[in-house]
């Protein structure tokens, strides 16, 4: 194990520096409220799914975590609790085992022979998304699933969402990895500047004057900001979400899609002068509109309200913990008055993230829930009644994480895919996240099964939004001849 290398690659592509040590942040305010949140058909968990098309051995699977464990020893400790089921701490799980974290299954041979393994694949994983933790022992779990008569398998691994947020999460587990071979070991940049950027790219130091003026602005202008967020996120609590309504269950249906690549976006993106994400989004807005249309068409959706997470960590920040917000963004649907044709409806998505993208919403955000996380009535059945609903108002909860840009190995393995998974908003609402790894773009989708009887929602929505992107790419082919 002391050999093994430690790679860091995160969202950005920036390795963690060489003397990186692992510090405890202790159970945040804002940790906290991941636990007081949670139902049994709402459960906070982050997860992801390593795709491998080689055999790997359990006995390397489990060394990896055990490096883990060794470089973060938070995935050792079970939560403390007070009375009323208030976690107040972490502690050493003294009866911890890998062998209670780490374990295989081998699925069994498909009924009809064209079963591709991600279909298989589709209410396994749904099964085990929807499984609650043991909270007697340390919040995650990993599962190797072996295809029936075949090599190839997938490693899916489960983490609560109070040991850590989306980024801080996929951080760690891409800890685990090192560069597949014939892969450079230096990361190519995604997105942002460098430190050596930032650092060149300063200004001199104004005058006292100046810093006092810009300082009382500043000042001015969060007091206005936070009376205008407040102003929206009380609206939004009052809100009454339509569609999505169904019966709460605790069974969920799963599915996802790798059809499109990274290149293909870009294509798209660089032709209609917006950004990848504006791209997605709207392919996005499109599938959920084709759902709406499809099976609710008496609602006559104009909008459709999703919760987009927004991490607040610094980019040499790889501790542990949440450092994560959230802003709300309206997805406008294909009857919107605003939105005539795919591109319009494009164009209106670019629009509504420059906006979200000039807010102070998700700072302040951060700041009331750390705030309201750290004093005793953040665990009053008042309160916790209160977050649940504002939880449950959105459609969707969507995130996109761009990942590593190389193929990357993991216990000795190449892997060939990698799918990422979010919590749902609420009952009945969907779970969505998007994932770029190694120049693909993988969508998965979470709902509960009782959102429309007998139908299998994220299978619908993912063909949809393949269907919605492809009517990108024929607009560009066309317009380039």
């Amino acid at each position: 194990q002391q050999n093994t290398p430690f790679y860091l690659l995160s969202m950005t592509g920036i390795e963690a520096p060489a003397d990186y040590k692992y510090v405890d942040c202790g159970l945040s305010g804002l940790d906290s409220l991941f636990v007081h949140i949670e139902t049994p058909e709402h459960l906070m968990t982050i997860a992801g799914l390593y795709g491998f098309k080689q055999r790997v051995s359990i006995e390397a699977i489990q060394q990896q975590f055990e490096l883990m464990v060794e470089r973060f020893p938070r995935f050792a400790d079970r939560l403390d609790f007070k009375a009323r089921g208030i976690p107040s701490k972490w502690v050493p799980d003294e009866n911890f085992s890998m062998s209670n974290h780490v374990r295989e299954t081998t699925l069994k041979a498909p009924r009809d022979p064209n079963t591709t393994f991600d279909e298989q694949l589709f209410q396994v994983v749904a099964d085990l998304q929807s499984t609650p933790f043991n909270f007697d022992h340390p919040l995650w779990e990993a599962v190797l699933i072996r295809a029936s008569g075949s090599d190839q398998c997938a490693l899916y691994i489960k983490i609560h969402h109070i040991i850590a947020d989306g980024q801080g999460c996929i951080r760690t587990l891409l800890s685990l990895c090192k560069p597949a071979p014939g892969q450079s070991s230096t990361v190519a940049q995604y997105g942002g500047r460098s430190a050596q950027q930032r650092q060149s790219g300063r200004a001199a130091r104004p005058n006292l004057l100046v810093r006092l003026w810009s300082a009382f602005l500043s000042l001015l202008w969060m007091i206005v900001s936070f009376f205008i967020v407040m102003r929206k996120l009380n609206a939004i609590s009052w809100y009454r979400r339509r569609g999505l309504r169904g019966r709460d269950t605790a069974h969920k249906h799963l599915a996802w899609t790798r059809e499109i690549r990274v290149d293909e976006v870009k294509a798209v993106k660089d032709h209609f002068g917006v950004t990848l994400n504006d791209v997605l989004m709207a392919c996005l807005a499109g599938a959920l509109s084709d759902y709406f249309a499809k099976h609710e068409p008496d609602l006559r959706l104009e909008e459709m309200l999703a919760a987009i997470p927004v991490s607040m960590r610094r980019l040499d920040d790889w501790s542990l913990g949440n450092k994560v917000s959230v802003a709300c963004l309206w997805l406008p649907s294909d009857l919107s008055p605003r939105v005539g044709d795919p591109v319009q409806r494009l164009r209106e998505v670019h629009r509504r993230m420059n906006e979200l993208k000039r807010s102070v919403e998700p700072p302040i955000s951060y700041g009331w829930l750390s705030f309201a996380g750290k004093f005793p009535w953040a665990s009053s059945p008042w309160f916790v009644k209160r977050l649940r609903s504002c939880v449950h108002k959105p459609h969707t909860v969507f995130t996109n994480v761009p990942g590593p840009m190389i193929q990357l190995e993991f216990a000795g393995a190449p892997m060939t895919s990698y799918v990422a998974f979010a919590p749902q908003s609420g009952g009945c609402g969907l779970g969505m996240a998007i994932l770029t790894y190694h120049g693909q773009v993988a969508l998965s989708v979470l709902s509960d099964r009782a959102v429309v009887p007998g139908v299998n929602v994220p299978k619908e929505i993912t063909a949809s939004f393949v269907e919605r992107f492809r009517e990108y790419q024929n607009l560009v082919e066309k317009k380039s001849k």
